[in-house]
């Protein structure tokens, strides 16, 4: 098998790069998604009921989300490249 450095040809009606890219984000994405679920998890059940729970779970939430909003428009802007 000879592997290349260069993108491969698009075959047919598939969009090798796209979908490439596509794989990569969404695999992005859900490690993220795993992270952030276990950091939230763990400050669930090892911080005290308190104001800095509720702060941390917070900031933890807004990080994921702009997480998110960044990988979206990643994803967005590379495949409107392709177009």
């Amino acid at each position: 098998m000879i592997v290349a450095l260069s993108p491969p040809p698009e075959h047919g009606w598939i969009h090798v790069i796209a979908v490439r890219a596509l794989v990569h984000r969404t695999s992005a994405v859900v490690a993220a998604l795993l992270m952030f679920g276990l950091v939230g998890y763990l400050i669930r059940t090892l911080l005290d009921p308190g104001p800095l729970k509720k702060i941390v779970l917070w900031i933890d939430e807004i990080i994921l989300v702009l997480l998110l909003l960044y990988f979206a428009w990643g994803l967005v802007w590379e495949l409107v490249s392709f177009l």
